[in-house]
């Protein structure tokens, strides 16, 4: 699957010129040295991964779990985002609101300034980027029974967009 992203990205960059952005890159073509970056930071994505699903689908067995249909998926989905983009969502509504509120910069109310600035301001992009991952682990888990898949491939796209995107280098 991510060798078929990868082929279409290509496609994309040298035929079109045209790169997968949201803010900033997120899925880049490798160079020699960020593919090495993305060979050593990915089993750590990937056990993050594997012990996060793993959690998750086993706290949220619930009966209505099993069913098939669109209902029952969203049922899923609904309670694997809220898992995974929980604690995210807080730390962001912490910061956003008195931000939107023109007060000021929720961390830099709360602590000191330290904690705010450019590392709080780029939380915001996380959350589409959780529940789409959240999104593609929940279809993957129902579709093959297990937590393996979904999670191999959320790594390898969180990894590809932290070492392929970022400004890292």
């Amino acid at each position: 699957m991510l060798l078929l992203m990868y082929v279409e990205l290509f496609i994309a960059v040298k035929v079109f010129t045209l790169d997968f952005r949201f803010i900033w890159p997120f899925f880049r073509l490798f160079t020699f040295e960020r593919f090495i970056q993305f060979l050593v930071y990915i089993p750590v994505f990937a056990i993050f991964f594997l012990l996060n699903n793993s959690k998750i689908f086993a706290s949220n067995r619930r009966p209505e779990a099993r069913l098939s249909g669109g209902k029952a998926f969203f049922s899923n989905w609904y309670h694997n985002a809220l898992s995974m983009v929980g604690g995210i969502l807080i730390i962001v509504l912490i910061e956003y609101i008195p931000f939107f509120l023109t007060i000021g910069p929720g961390a830099d109310l709360l602590f000191t300034p330290t904690f705010g600035g450019p590392f709080m301001s780029l939380l915001i992009v996380f959350v589409p980027q959780v529940l789409v991952f959240s999104l593609l682990c929940t279809y993957i888990y129902k579709k093959t029974g297990n937590v393996f898949t979904g999670a191999l491939l959320v790594a390898s796209m969180a990894c590809w967009i932290v070492t392929g995107g970022s400004a890292i280098l």
